[in-house]
């Protein structure tokens, strides 16, 4: 048993080298210490999830299991009293059970296990909280009952998927492995980046910490997105005017050598981008910062309610990993103890407000460069068609002013492209009437602030409003997801 839990604690490791792992344990006698021992031996943090003090553990505990009990509780990181088996079993990732396989039995473990895969039943209290996305697979290391030393199979490891179904489960992203495999980029990731709030511990950075770090990533993946796709869209303008282009007089080079090399580094680029997926890591670290800011924002006034049950079922799929990050951080988090600060409130309504803005001139600027475009090609054909016809009456022939026209018209129409193919991409339009409606959102909230005084009514406004920001960036998220970087092709 011993050798397949610790297998399990290797292999998680191995895939996430960058994560760290906490086991979840009540220490109850038996198999509970026995994965603890060998947490402790893999240099696993040890907290101690009790569903009561440990003066009851004490006083029904044999003299040899409480000694033990002591020795790991000494040894935990942290202690919790939970009081709850289900809440415990809700924080956990990766659920292991030493079990005996016996589905219908009453005991405590085969309840776990029910409860993993199915979820809790429809009269319980922590129904609400469980959703699809709580449930999971469960690690059963084979293990005999107490009295039963027949039992077969004992500590042989199987995997018990979660009692639904998967098959509309499009994409590995979205299953347990593509989840871990989220979790541990943002780790390293992050493991770059410092924080202007101090130093944070490895295993419990706080809120506002983790909202720096996903701000600062998502920041910098815009960047490098938004390099990239200048250069596709420059290199499309590029390959444009090469195949449509004659040598001539003015330009005598091989045109279409430089259409293949253009069009053969923009694939090298687009390839690179799309393996290293700098767009989704923006987009996810900056839906994830959003949700930290949020549960930051809540803290901060006090509010005791927790982020990540605040995503609709629909929404699961794609942002699945985050809410686990924002599961995790309110495990850790400690208590609120608000002051009552809205501050948050009043720096989204300038955020929104900016960004509404800067989406409104880009769009506007858009829209003048293309019809720039346009006017320049359509009186480029212009001066071309009355060039030819006023050389048909003369026996001049001037091949240089027909390339320069032949040229501009082919650049405004590849620019008027290009520019509004830009424009589409980057969603200004979209984004820009998105955020004006937010800005709406949080100028009302701010003045049902200012003139309500009432606690209870300051916390629903509080609470609306932060599931009005998530409500927005998950939506946000999604119509980003329908607009990949690709190669642009223009001509």
């Amino acid at each position: 048993m011993a050798a397949s839990f610790r297998m399990i604690v290797r292999t998680l490791r191995a895939e996430a080298p960058h994560t760290p792992l906490v086991l979840l344990s009540g220490l109850s006698p038996g198999a509970a210490c026995l994965a603890a021992d060998v947490a402790l031996a893999e240099d696993v943090c040890l907290i101690a999830c009790l569903p009561s003090a440990p003066e009851r553990y004490r006083r029904e505990f044999s003299d040899t299991a409480s000694a033990r009990f002591e020795q790991l509780l000494a040894a935990a990181s942290d202690v919790r009293i939970d009081g709850d088996d289900e809440l415990i079993l809700h924080y956990a990732q990766v659920f292991v059970a030493f079990w005996d396989g016996v589905e219908d039995s009453e005991n405590s473990t085969a309840a776990a296990v029910r409860l993993r895969r199915h979820g809790p039943p429809h009269d319980s209290r922590t129904r609400a909280a469980f959703g699809a996305a709580d449930l999971g697979a469960v690690y059963h290391i084979w293990t005999p009952h107490e009295g039963n030393s027949s039992a077969v199979n004992v500590g042989q490891l199987r995997v018990l998927e979660p009692g639904i179904s998967r098959t509309l489960q499009l994409e590995e992203r979205e299953s347990d492995r593509g989840v871990l495999k989220r979790i541990e980029r943002f780790n390293e990731d992050s493991s770059h980046v410092a924080t202007p709030s101090g130093d944070r511990t490895v295993l419990a950075p706080t809120t506002v910490q983790l909202e720096e770090v996903a701000d600062t990533l998502a920041s910098r993946f815009q960047a490098v997105i938004r390099r990239v796709t200048v250069i596709l869209f420059s290199l499309a303008f590029l390959s444009a005017m090469a195949v449509t282009l004659v040598p001539g007089p003015i330009v005598n080079v091989p045109l279409a050598g430089i259409k293949i090399a253009g069009i053969a580094l923009a694939f090298a680029i687009y390839f690179y981008a799309r393996r290293s997926d700098f767009q989704n890591r923006h987009q996810d670290y900056r839906a994830l910062a959003e949700g930290l800011r949020v549960q930051a924002a809540w803290s901060a006034f006090g509010l005791r309610d927790a982020v990540y049950r605040s995503y609709l079922r629909f929404q699961l799929g794609e942002l699945r990993w985050i809410r686990e990050v924002l599961k995790v951080t309110h495990f850790f988090q400690a208590p609120s103890v608000g002051t009552g600060d809205t501050s948050w409130v009043g720096l989204q309504r300038h955020y929104f407000q900016q960004a509404a803005l800067f989406n409104d001139r880009k769009r506007r600027r858009v829209g003048v460069a293309a019809g720039a475009a346009g006017i320049l090609s359509l009186c480029s054909g212009i001066a071309l068609l009355l060039l030819e016809h006023a050389l048909k009456s003369s026996s001049l022939d001037n091949a240089n002013v027909r390339f320069v026209l032949s040229s501009l018209i082919t650049a405004g129409v590849a620019a008027a492209t290009l520019t509004l193919s830009y424009a589409e991409f980057r969603g200004f339009a979209d984004s820009g009437r998105r955020y004006a409606r937010m800005y709406e959102i949080f100028e009302l909230a701010e003045e049902e602030l200012a003139s309500t005084k009432e606690p209870e009514a300051r916390a629903e406004i509080m609470r609306e409003t932060g599931r009005e920001a998530l409500a927005e960036q998950a939506q946000w998220l999604v119509l980003r997801r329908q607009r990949p970087i690709q190669v642009v092709r223009a001509g």
